[in-house]
């Protein structure tokens, strides 16, 4: 009985051996058919055939161990599946063309197939349990090429995700590098501007006084005048730009101090108010305060809160054409306060609320931006804010107006220095 399974075991692999050309070909039939355009991205099918006779080689080496009663043959079986690890070498191709493991899989269930079949004419006199035996034999091996195949391709897969990581932290690194160069050098230029212009708006101040003084003993000519106010004007916006980048890149870089001391809330905001009354009657608006419920004393930064008032209000006046500019200071708690500034003005629709505090961003038409405006305003407000651990809030409606809100601790003297 024992001989004459090991004979079977031999016919089967002499078998496997003779019609490895015909199942490899007919394979190739089979794939081609169950597989739509795949190969079109370059794998070959002359690449992928020729890992075909190793595998057959395999199944045909281990069917005669199969029958063999030797206690060496789970021993032989593993010896001879060394003949499988160079089988997917393919894989790094398939990965790289983008096919799927899945293909893979099918690939192999067709080959079972048809090893199966090229063998059932002589499974076909076989006991039920030779049968069983050569099929278990086949799909041992067919189940090792998967198994390794599997490992490989997301090894490889891992590889790839791996080298990805390693360029975009690269690229980021380098991106980050660039920013920075641009940052320096836009506060070096504002730096190199400051002083110059400085000078321009000085040199045509004095000059501008000059003419009007002597304008009252000799005639003077008005257009002389007024291209010197020109001069001045312009010279203000231009320093007052520079300073305004200057500020911005602090900010960015974290180099601001906070110099934290006890403020009157009333005080400081009627000073601001007081200061911006004349440029609202100008326009013909009403510049109010009321700070009834604020709270009397606050810990913070007195120049920097100034800051944000002024900007904001000027902000307000500026894209006010009628109406009013309200200036309002209440406690919401014994920790927080909020100041808000309300105006009749142009208001800002709601799919240009979140840009508005971006760098040089001036929303609205075109032609309604103010000349006086550079668009970094509210984006030293927002980050003057933030550096004092506070929060702003924009409630606006197109053509009815706008209210910002500025909630900041009453006492800021834990806040850390950045």
């Amino acid at each position: 009985m024992a001989e004459s399974t090991q004979k079977l075991g031999r016919d089967l692999s002499t078998a496997l051996r003779c019609k490895a050309d015909e199942i490899i070909e007919a394979w190739v039939g089979e794939v081609q058919r169950s597989t739509v355009g795949s190969y079109e991205a370059g794998l070959t099918y002359e690449g992928i055939r020729s890992r075909i006779p190793q595998i057959l080689e395999a199944i045909a080496e281990r069917l005669p161990l199969a029958f063999d009663d030797d206690q060496n043959t789970a021993q032989s079986c593993c010896e001879k599946d060394c003949l499988l690890s160079n089988v997917q070498t393919d894989i790094p191709i398939r990965v790289e063309l983008g096919f799927d493991i899945d293909e893979m899989l099918r690939e192999l269930s067709i080959l079972r197939t048809l090893v199966v079949t090229a063998l059932s004419v002589d499974l076909s006199t076989a006991s039920q349990s030779s049968t069983l035996l050569t099929l278990t034999n086949v799909d041992a091996v067919l189940n090792r090429i998967i198994s390794r195949s599997t490992r490989r391709y997301a090894q490889y897969q891992l590889e790839r995700v791996e080298l990805t990581y390693t360029e975009l932290l690269s690229s980021n690194q380098e991106l980050i590098r660039l920013v920075q160069m641009q940052k320096d050098n836009a506060a070096h230029l504002a730096h190199e501007l400051k002083n110059p212009i400085h000078a321009v708006v000085t040199l045509s101040s004095l000059l501008l006084r000059n003419k009007r003084r002597v304008s009252s003993e000799l005639p003077a000519s008005a257009r002389e005048i007024k291209q010197i106010e020109r001069i001045y004007d312009n010279g203000n916006r231009l320093s007052a730009l520079v300073s305004n980048m200057l500020e911005v890149s602090r900010k960015e870089s974290y180099e601001l101090a906070l110099k934290i001391e006890s403020v009157c809330v009333n005080e400081l905001v009627s000073k601001v108010v007081d200061s911006l009354t004349s440029e609202a009657l100008k326009k013909g608006i009403t510049l109010v305060k009321d700070c009834t419920q604020a709270p009397p004393q606050i810990n913070i930064d007195r120049l920097r809160l100034q800051q944000i008032l002024i900007n904001l209000v000027s902000n307000a006046i500026r894209y006010t054409d009628k109406g009013s500019v309200k200036v309002r200071c209440y406690s919401i708690d014994e920790e927080r306060w909020t100041l808000s500034v309300c105006d009749t003005g142009r208001g800002i629709h709601i799919s240009q609320q979140k840009r508005i505090f971006s760098p040089y961003v001036r929303v609205g038409e075109a032609s309604a931006h103010s000349a006086e405006s550079s668009g970094l305003g509210l984006t030293i407000v927002s980050k003057l804010i933030e550096l004092l651990q506070g929060e702003i809030n924009l409630v606006s409606e197109l053509g009815k107006g706008s209210t910002f809100s500025v909630t900041l601790p009453i006492d800021a003297q834990q806040l850390n220095t950045v």
